[in-house]
């Protein structure tokens, strides 16, 4: 990216605002020369600290902004989990389907597959909820048998996942939030 630097007026002074303008886009070196009436412009050792501290302040900011969107999907995921799941068929699949957008949004590689299995392997737990049994041998063995089980597992599973991702994204924020001290 070139910069057009506009000079109000040439000769001595040219150079003297060219040399201030580097000083200040932190391409500071030393230039030795001087106007009339003007020191010369030398770089100041603190200046590069400075310049230092302002690009990792500048990396830190962009991390922390790359953070933000994980994070509300991590607290929009939490409140979800600590809803009762839904009784009704159509509303549990609803449930279900904001679970894996919320989960694609918060860590689509660890939460994005397991959350599609977990929604897959949902309509077998849904059925045998939704049925009536006579006795409790019956709804256990129906359970085995139908895949609700698999279903339970899958669920206990994204849960336990998506807290250590809750877990990682606070990590993570709080090692960049401990870079900038």
């Amino acid at each position: 990216m070139k910069t057009k630097v506009v000079v109000p007026f040439f000769g001595q002074g040219l150079f003297f605002s060219l040399s201030k303008w580097l000083v200040a886009a932190g391409l500071a070196v030393t230039l030795g020369a001087a106007t009339p009436g003007q020191p010369s412009t030398q770089a100041d050792p603190s200046f590069f600290a400075q310049a230092g501290d302002t690009e990792r302040l500048r990396n830190a900011l962009s991390q922390l902004r790359n953070l933000a969107g994980p994070l509300e999907a991590d607290r929009l995921l939490l409140a979800e989990l600590r809803k009762d799941f839904p009784d009704d068929m159509d509303e549990a699949q609803a449930y279900l389907e904001r679970l894996k957008e919320l989960a694609l949004k918060s860590d689509p590689a660890r939460l994005g597959p397991l959350a599609t299995r977990m929604v897959e392997k949902s309509p077998p737990y849904l059925k045998w909820r939704d049925k009536e049994y006579t006795t409790a041998e019956e709804a256990a063995r129906e359970y085995a048998r139908s895949g609700a089980r698999e279903f339970q597992n899958l669920f206990n599973q994204f849960n336990n996942a998506v807290l250590q991702t809750v877990v990682t994204h606070i990590d993570a924020l709080l090692s960049q939030l401990e870079s900038l001290r």
